[in-house]
């Protein structure tokens, strides 16, 4: 199963390789050479990413590294996403998979500036994708807990760690009280995450996009701190 249609599996072939984990298809792609004694850097995607959607960044990083004896870089598909295969039930799915799925009934997850650019095609992909809505279920649930794993378990002090937060739209520019403290709330959790260790990028929610240039900065540095 993937996050798309059936259809776009069968005619769209995998950018990268299938590997088996625990008995399921995993999808990972490769940039550059592995090489002994020299770092892979792995790309974990966000929530709903996809190995995709890290657009040129991959091929950026290897580049960066090539004047030092070069980077290997990889990413993969979480479970039901793109390529990958894997396992969750919702109610949602189960109507999407028979068929039954209507645009009311999903009202609330669908994303207004997202269908007025896709319009039909994103709709259907919606209503036709049981994977998609099985994962966002099975990730619904895990996040709390992941979340409460996280502030139990604080970053090692000896640990090189560099946490880029974005900071566009900047707090004081955010006229809805509510959405303010949302914002504010969501960077002090990434803050504290970070043990400190965080700076601000002027970017938007997707940085290796926005400024790319920031990302293959805090690479350098914590290749540089490995080194030591």
């Amino acid at each position: 199963m993937t996050t798309a249609p059936a259809s776009f599996a069968v005619a769209n072939s995998p950018s990268g390789e299938r590997v088996k984990v625990a008995g399921r298809s995993v999808h990972h792609q490769s940039w550059g050479s592995v090489k002994p004694g020299h770092p892979t850097l792995w790309l974990e995607n966000g929530w709903f990413g996809q190995l995709l959607g890290w657009g040129a960044l991959p091929e950026l990083l290897c580049q960066d590294g090539s004047s030092q004896d070069g980077w290997c870089v990889r990413a993969y598909d979480r479970g039901n996403y793109g390529w990958s295969q894997g396992a969750a039930e919702d109610r949602i799915a189960d109507r999407a998979e028979a068929g039954q799925l209507r645009e009311a009934d999903i009202g609330d997850y669908i994303e207004p500036d997202t269908q007025a650019c896709f319009r039909e095609r994103y709709l259907r992909l919606l209503l036709e994708s049981a994977a998609h809505w099985r994962t966002y279920a099975a990730e619904m649930v895990a996040l709390k807990l992941s979340s409460e794993q996280a502030r139990v378990r604080p970053m090692p002090a000896s640990l090189p760690l560099i946490a880029l937060i974005a900071d566009r739209p900047p707090l004081a520019s955010i006229s809805d009280p509510y959405q303010r403290a949302l914002a504010a709330g969501w960077r002090v959790s990434q803050e504290e995450a970070a043990a400190g260790n965080h700076r601000y990028v002027s970017a938007g929610h997707v940085i290796h996009r926005d400024a790319p240039e920031a990302i293959l900065a805090a690479v350098r540095e914590m290749r540089e701190a490995i080194a030591v």
